[in-house]
């Protein structure tokens, strides 16, 4: 999770390792505590391997801001 502090995007909270298993489809969730006020998004790392063939990729969401 990533925190806008009006400059930067900042990690707001430690990274999560949700599974090393290599699979065609995986769902997962998390819930983290937030601050109101602030805007956050998420980021996710995806990565597969085969063999000695590896590839990662980076996905970010839309930001939200939190609020009362």
């Amino acid at each position: 999770m990533q925190r806008w502090t009006g400059s930067t995007w900042v990690d707001a909270t430690a990274a999560v390792e949700r599974s090393t298993t290599n699979r065609d489809s995986y769902t997962s969730s998390v819930t983290w505590n937030v601050t109101e006020g602030y805007y956050y998004r998420a980021k996710t790392i995806h990565w597969i391997q085969q063999g000695t063939t590896y590839e990662q990729g980076e996905r970010i969401s839309y930001h939200i801001l939190i609020g009362p």
